[in-house]
């Protein structure tokens, strides 16, 4: 009995090598890979089966195999056996490829289309001729694709190879250009231009994206008829480049053509999806600006990142006030309801940098304390420039050390006797001075209130200074219906609204009484409601009420209102604005009139005024 076990055991196994090697000799690929043993054999270090699967004639049928996108049950079960080879990260099977510029260069052609006329691969000029639908690659295989050069490129030994032949093929990054239409392809890209600690690596690949016009060719998609899924994923790249650490080039570049694109594509009829990707660019690419302006040693190289904040902004903000000046169409989904609600979310999250400068600020705290950056340079030309009584505002870059020191103040002003703000001085002190030193809104500010140049505070004033904040409050209380952009809405009002405590100007130039009694009429206003109501202030038998009181709770527009709030059918997205945002300015210490007062009430959020 125990002869029989054994004899099943070892006489299956020494058929089945049998069988490969017949295989082998026969250079029948076909049977072996549909071999159940295939992958043990490999597991268990087969030299015989590795050494054939190493061959160049062998590969180059298995990366046939790989990119055969059939859908027959036999192709398909080659295909994926084929795959799980590749990903067995076989050291000798994989050092073979990576060793042969041919079998690389193979790998990568799978982003070129088929010719069907002239029964070959496209060239790299012929891919700008087709259609967006033509280049893509079918998602088998660009998934094969993805794992195969993941698996080949984890040796850093072979990587370095991989990306020696990318520097000397460029034309592959324009294959990439072309075919960017599913996460796989992007995901292969970000393996290649991963973060390496290897200078010799972040050298090599920045090389390849800035001699191959990768950045300059990807927006050129935004031109040139792109679809949704090719722009995405231009999107996705570029937020990758900008918010990994590769190099510092890399992230100019993309920051350095934005503004001229964005006025190409930002046009009254262009395709909202381009618009969508655009603005999903133009707030991590701000965002990144105003970081790397913070963290600059230099004022030159601050005054760079200042810069390419001033030419997007100059480039974007007409091209906001354009769309914000449409009509929005309730209920339907129109383009123009698309600008306005895709605009006031981009506004929206550029805003909301204003968060992310509390990191930046503790990241560039920390390189000081560790003496990465020297704060003499930024010293010296505060001193001088208050010696020579500027009064510039904003600041000519981000100066961005009042927020460190103390007593700046005080070196400040012994060595250049300039009558520095003292309510403002007051307040930096105190944050300074309090028992959890708070980092906030205050720091990007000069030390006598002065906006700098490549802050969010910079670029909050050039919005309000060309009407654009007002305009999506307009289109906000016109538009009763309106959740995505109400929400937005909010977003923008509080973050400005967080100003209010350190007196800067452009504070109340949109939180004021015009706000308020602009809110108001539009929730008075409700198309469901038969009578309109007008938007003066409470009277009762003649005379104006002051607040609310129990003689205004009997008149026709607060019963109207109220009627409305009581019965959940009838609320609509503007009502949830409201309500927040009284109780979000509140907070914030904005000074409160009638109509907010009113509002309050209506919403049953008194508790936010003390009332």
């Amino acid at each position: 009995m125990a002869a029989m076990f054994w004899n099943m055991i070892y006489g299956q196994s020494q058929t089945d090598s049998r069988d490969f090697s017949s295989f082998i000799q026969k250079d029948d690929l076909e049977s072996i890979l549909k071999s159940d043993r295939i992958k043990q054999e490999l597991s268990n270090g087969s030299s015989q089966v590795t050494q054939y699967l190493a061959k160049p004639e062998t590969i180059s049928k298995m990366i046939d195999i790989l990119y055969d996108p059939s859908q027959d049950p036999v192709r398909h079960q080659l295909n994926t056996t084929v795959n799980d080879i590749f990903m067995q990260d076989n050291a000798v099977i994989l050092d073979s490829i990576a060793s042969s510029p041919v079998f690389i260069e193979k790998i990568f052609q799978v982003l070129l289309p088929y010719n069907e006329e002239a029964m070959r691969k496209c060239t790299t000029d012929e891919l700008p001729q087709l259609l967006p639908e033509l280049r893509r690659v079918p998602l088998v295989c660009a998934e094969n694709f993805c794992r195969l050069v993941f698996t080949l490129i984890k040796a850093q030994p072979r990587f370095q190879k991989v990306l020696h032949f990318l520097s000397q093929h460029l034309e592959i990054m324009t294959w990439f250009v072309y075919s960017i239409q599913s996460a796989a392809i992007t995901e292969t890209l970000h393996y290649i231009f991963k973060i390496d600690k290897n200078p010799d690596t972040m050298e090599l690949q920045s090389k390849i994206i800035l001699q191959s016009q990768f950045v300059e060719r990807l927006y050129s998609l935004f031109t040139s008829g792109g679809i949704f899924e090719e722009l995405v994923h231009v999107a996705f790249i570029f937020q990758s480049f900008l918010t990994t650490e590769i190099k510092a080039d890399v992230k100019k570049c993309i920051m350095q053509n934005l503004a001229s694109i964005a006025d190409a594509v930002l046009t009254p009829t262009a395709n909202p999806s381009l618009i969508r990707n655009i603005y999903t660019i133009i707030a991590i690419t701000l965002k990144q600006a105003v970081k790397m302006g913070i963290l600059s040693e230099t004022q030159e190289e601050s005054q760079y990142f200042s810069d390419i904040v001033r030419l997007i902004i100059h480039a974007v903000v007409p091209k906001f006030a354009g769309y914000l000046q449409m009509d929005m169409v309730a209920g339907q989904v129109t383009p123009s309801n698309l600008y306005v609600t895709h605009t006031c979310t981009v506004i929206s999250e550029i805003l909301k940098i204003q968060e992310a400068t509390c990191d930046f600020i503790r990241e560039k705290e920390q390189l000081l304390l560790n003496h990465a950056y020297g704060p003499e340079n930024a010293i010296a030309y505060l001193t001088q420039y208050y010696k020579m009584n500027c009064q510039d505002a904003p600041l000519p870059f981000v100066v961005g050390f009042s927020y460190i020191f103390q007593d700046v103040y005080v070196h400040l002003y012994e060595t250049t006797k300039f009558k520095f703000d003292q309510g403002f001085v007051k307040q930096v002190t105190q944050i300074h001075q309090s028992s959890n030193k708070q980092v906030g809104t205050i720091h990007l500010f000069g030390p006598n209130r002065e906006l700098c140049m490549g802050t969010v505070e910079y670029i909050i004033q050039c919005l309000i200074e060309a009407g654009v904040i007002q305009l999506v409050i307009d289109q906000a209380y016109k538009n009763t219906e309106a959740g995505i952009m109400h929400f937005d809405t909010q977003q923008i009002l509080v973050i400005i609204a967080e100003y209010s405590k350190f007196s800067i100007d452009f504070v109340g130039k949109v939180i004021n009484d015009e706000l308020f009694a602009k809110l108001k009429a539009g929730v008075l206003n409700v198309s469901s409601f038969i009578r309109p109501v007008s938007m003066e202030k409470i009277v009762v038998n003649g005379k104006e009420v002051k607040g609310i009181d129990q003689r205004a709770m009997t008149t026709p527009e607060f019963n109207a209102i109220k009627e409305r709030i009581n019965f959940q059918t009838k609320r609509v997205s503007l009502d949830a604005l409201v309500a927040n945002l009284i109780k979000k300015i509140a907070i914030a210490g904005v000074v409160i009139n009638g109509d907010a007062a009113f509002l309050a009430q209506v919403y049953e959020v008194k508790e936010a005024l003390g009332m």
